[in-house]
């Protein structure tokens, strides 16, 4: 059997955008207008096999230096081509082990290693393995599977409806809440997600977290100022924020980032409780599909499905051969 032929390209920011509009599994973290603000540097390599577009894999730095994705993030990594995944199981097998094996060299040669993540659905990961066995590094791979909860939203979705589908739990705390000082949703500012996150890092005695991600959280309100993702902000009467969300929005796809809130609103679960108005908001703007990030722990799966959303698969990848000195 003849090798594949490997070849790869850099892409502009439009071709890139192009390619992802038109890959089935693409997700907002992967979206060009996010991920650009996201981090220092991007560029978007394209792989083709024997002539055939085949996949798009970032290669990034991000703002602290560091090549890997931004901590707020997901499922950054290979976004295969429409016509890849229509392949037959064999000829896509053969595709993409081919990439995986050119992109993982290229990588450990450029770089020293790889970290990445599949998109939900993306579950072939054979490739990898292989080439790790061939080059002698499997002791230094690791592949964990990860778990998110995705729930689809209809067009006309309101807060009653989405609550409706929620767990009684859920229910209970909403009716809490409106029967309480309801506050004010509004736009989210910068100084809010800053203050917000600085009193999480506060709670869990880590004030590394917020100086380390503060630069990000940063990125994020550009991110929305640009018109890919929503940030809202529940007021009291003295317009102080006391809860606030952030999700990337990006045609027809939401994903949770940020969801903060003062010591008192955390205590009185005023976090769920804005969820169906969160949620209606997001419906309203295009969103037809809402992906809640992270369903590991059973803590946190318990809460997302209480949501009524979906489990879904996806794969954590990295190889960095140097740290095991």
């Amino acid at each position: 059997m003849a090798e594949p032929r490997i070849a790869s390209r850099l892409l502009s920011s439009a071709e890139a955008l192009a390619w992802w509009r038109s890959a089935p599994l693409a997700t907002p973290f992967m979206h060009p207008g996010v991920l650009a603000t996201m981090v220092r540097r991007v560029e978007w390599c394209a792989y083709s096999v024997d002539e055939q577009d085949c996949c798009l894999w970032p290669r990034l730095q991000r703002l602290d230096g560091a090549h890997e994705a931004p901590e707020f993030s997901y499922f950054v990594g290979p976004l295969w081509s429409a016509a890849t995944l229509a392949l037959s199981p064999r000829s896509r097998l053969l595709q993409q082990a081919a990439v995986m094996r050119a992109a993982c060299a290229q990588a450990l040669a450029e770089v020293g290693g790889f970290s990445f993540e599949t998109a939900p659905g993306d579950h072939d990961l054979r490739g990898v393995l292989a080439w790790a066995r061939e080059v002698g590094l499997e002791a230094a791979l690791r592949v964990r599977p990860q778990y998110t909860a995705r729930l689809q939203l209809a067009p006309a979705a309101s807060e009653d409806t989405l609550a409706a589908g929620m767990a009684r739990s859920r229910r209970r705390a909403r009716h809490r809440w409106l029967a309480g000082e309801r506050l004010q949703a509004r736009p989210a500012r910068l100084d809010e997600v800053l203050d917000l996150y600085r009193q999480l890092a506060q709670r869990q005695g880590r004030a590394e977290l917020y100086a380390r991600r503060e630069a990000e959280l940063v990125a994020l309100t550009e991110v929305v100022q640009a018109g890919h993702g929503l940030a809202l902000a529940w007021s009291d009467g003295a317009d102080r924020a006391q809860v606030l969300r952030l999700a990337l929005l990006t045609e027809g796809q939401s994903a949770d980032v940020l969801a903060l809130a003062t010591d008192g609103a955390r205590q009185a679960q005023a976090l769920p409780a804005v969820m169906p108005e969160f949620l209606a908001a997001l419906a309203a703007r295009g969103s037809r599909c809402h992906d809640f990030n992270g369903a590991n722990s059973l803590s946190r799966a318990s809460d997302v499905h209480s949501y009524g959303a979906e489990v879904a698969l996806y794969f954590a990848v990295d190889c960095w051969p140097g740290a095991q000195a």
